[in-house]
Protein backbone atom coordinates (compact mmCIF):
# COMPACT_ATOMS: atom_id res chain seq x y z
CA UNK A 1 0.00 0.00 0.00
CA UNK A 2 2.67 2.44 0.74
CA UNK A 3 4.09 2.07 -2.73
CA UNK A 4 0.71 2.88 -3.95
CA UNK A 5 0.91 5.94 -2.20
CA UNK A 6 4.38 6.59 -3.14
CA UNK A 7 3.60 6.01 -6.90
CA UNK A 8 0.73 8.37 -6.68
CA UNK A 9 2.13 11.15 -5.01
CA UNK A 10 5.09 10.92 -7.85
CA UNK A 11 2.48 11.15 -10.02
CA UNK A 12 0.89 14.46 -8.74
CA UNK A 13 4.14 15.34 -8.36
CA UNK A 14 5.29 14.25 -11.80
CA UNK A 15 1.53 15.81 -12.84
CA UNK A 16 2.51 19.52 -11.04
CA UNK A 17 5.90 19.87 -12.91
CA UNK A 18 4.67 18.86 -16.14
CA UNK A 19 1.90 21.35 -15.96
CA UNK A 20 4.46 24.09 -13.95
CA UNK A 21 6.72 23.26 -17.02
CA UNK A 22 3.82 23.82 -19.74
CA UNK A 23 2.61 26.51 -18.12
CA UNK A 24 6.20 28.35 -18.12
CA UNK A 25 6.86 27.43 -21.80
CA UNK A 26 3.18 28.83 -22.55
CA UNK A 27 3.73 32.26 -20.85
CA UNK A 28 7.28 32.55 -22.22
CA UNK A 29 6.21 31.73 -25.46
CA UNK A 30 3.16 34.56 -25.07
CA UNK A 31 5.67 36.71 -23.65
CA UNK A 32 8.08 36.48 -26.89
CA UNK A 33 4.98 36.86 -29.24
CA UNK A 34 3.84 40.06 -27.75
CA UNK A 35 7.56 41.60 -27.96
CA UNK A 36 7.63 40.24 -31.47
CA UNK A 37 4.53 41.89 -32.30
CA UNK A 38 5.38 45.26 -30.15
CA UNK A 39 8.98 45.12 -32.32
CA UNK A 40 6.55 45.30 -35.80
CA UNK A 41 4.57 48.02 -34.46
CA UNK A 42 7.56 50.15 -33.74
CA UNK A 43 8.88 49.79 -36.99
CA UNK A 44 5.79 50.69 -38.82
CA UNK A 45 4.89 53.51 -36.52
CA UNK A 46 8.99 54.51 -37.26
CA UNK A 47 7.77 53.76 -41.15
CA UNK A 48 4.63 55.86 -40.84
CA UNK A 49 6.44 58.21 -39.36
CA UNK A 50 9.63 58.73 -41.88
CA UNK A 51 6.55 58.77 -44.41
CA UNK A 52 4.82 61.55 -43.03
CA UNK A 53 7.91 63.48 -42.31
CA UNK A 54 8.82 63.24 -46.28
CA UNK A 55 5.22 64.52 -46.95
CA UNK A 56 5.45 67.27 -45.14
CA UNK A 57 9.12 68.08 -46.41
CA UNK A 58 7.51 67.97 -49.86
CA UNK A 59 4.51 70.08 -49.20
CA UNK A 60 6.46 72.53 -47.57
CA UNK A 61 8.45 72.74 -50.36
CA UNK A 62 5.79 73.21 -52.62
CA UNK A 63 4.27 75.60 -51.03
CA UNK A 64 7.70 77.29 -50.92
CA UNK A 65 7.64 77.00 -54.79
CA UNK A 66 3.84 78.59 -55.14
CA UNK A 67 4.91 81.65 -53.17
CA UNK A 68 8.04 82.00 -55.08
CA UNK A 69 5.69 82.01 -58.30
CA UNK A 70 3.04 84.23 -56.76
CA UNK A 71 5.72 86.86 -56.14
CA UNK A 72 7.14 86.43 -59.42
CA UNK A 73 3.41 86.98 -61.45
CA UNK A 74 3.14 89.80 -59.35
CA UNK A 75 6.11 91.27 -60.24
CA UNK A 76 4.93 90.88 -63.74
CA UNK A 77 1.25 92.25 -63.42
CA UNK A 78 2.63 95.06 -61.95
CA UNK A 79 5.36 95.21 -64.49
CA UNK A 80 2.33 95.14 -67.34
CA UNK A 81 0.28 97.56 -65.50
CA UNK A 82 3.33 99.61 -66.12
CA UNK A 83 3.52 99.07 -69.36
CA UNK A 84 -0.14 99.63 -69.86
CA UNK A 85 -0.40 103.00 -68.28
CA UNK A 86 2.70 104.28 -70.30
CA UNK A 87 1.10 102.93 -73.53
CA UNK A 88 -1.99 104.88 -72.42
CA UNK A 89 -0.09 108.10 -72.01
CA UNK A 90 1.88 107.48 -74.99
CA UNK A 91 -1.55 107.21 -77.23
CA UNK A 92 -3.34 110.00 -75.57
CA UNK A 93 -0.17 112.51 -76.11
CA UNK A 94 -0.22 111.16 -79.86
CA UNK A 95 -3.67 111.70 -79.77
CA UNK A 96 -4.01 115.26 -78.70
CA UNK A 97 -1.29 116.72 -80.95
CA UNK A 98 -3.77 116.02 -84.04
CA UNK A 99 -7.47 115.98 -82.32
CA UNK A 100 -8.35 118.52 -84.93
CA UNK A 101 -7.49 115.81 -87.99
CA UNK A 102 -9.30 112.83 -86.06
CA UNK A 103 -12.67 115.15 -86.96
CA UNK A 104 -12.01 114.55 -90.68
CA UNK A 105 -10.69 111.08 -89.65
CA UNK A 106 -7.30 111.52 -90.15
CA UNK A 107 -4.69 109.87 -88.02
CA UNK A 108 -1.49 110.74 -87.90
CA UNK A 109 1.84 107.72 -88.71
CA UNK A 110 2.84 108.43 -84.27
CA UNK A 111 -0.65 107.08 -83.48
CA UNK A 112 -1.36 104.47 -85.59
CA UNK A 113 2.16 102.88 -85.01
CA UNK A 114 1.42 103.06 -81.06
CA UNK A 115 -2.10 101.97 -81.77
CA UNK A 116 -0.48 98.88 -83.74
CA UNK A 117 2.37 98.09 -81.37
CA UNK A 118 -0.73 98.28 -77.88
CA UNK A 119 -2.69 96.06 -80.87
CA UNK A 120 0.28 93.51 -81.20
CA UNK A 121 1.16 94.11 -76.92
CA UNK A 122 -2.41 92.44 -76.29
CA UNK A 123 -2.27 89.76 -78.82
CA UNK A 124 0.39 88.41 -77.32
CA UNK A 125 -0.85 88.54 -73.65
CA UNK A 126 -3.84 87.27 -74.65
CA UNK A 127 -2.40 84.33 -76.66
CA UNK A 128 0.54 83.50 -74.45
CA UNK A 129 -0.09 85.17 -70.99
CA UNK A 130 2.31 87.47 -69.40
CA UNK A 131 4.81 84.61 -69.14
CA UNK A 132 5.18 83.90 -72.58
CA UNK A 133 3.48 82.09 -75.17
CA UNK A 134 1.16 79.53 -74.89
CA UNK A 135 1.82 75.63 -76.54
CA UNK A 136 0.26 75.79 -80.00
CA UNK A 137 -0.76 79.23 -80.15
CA UNK A 138 0.38 81.73 -83.06
CA UNK A 139 2.73 84.17 -82.28
CA UNK A 140 1.70 88.00 -83.27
Amino acid sequence: MKVKYIVLITAVLFLLLFTTVEFAREYGYQEGLNEARQECLRNQLSDSQQALNSFTQAANQAAERVRLADRALSERIAEQELRDEQTTRDIKNALKKTASDRVNCVFDDDSMQQLAAARDRATAAVTGGINGHLSGTATP
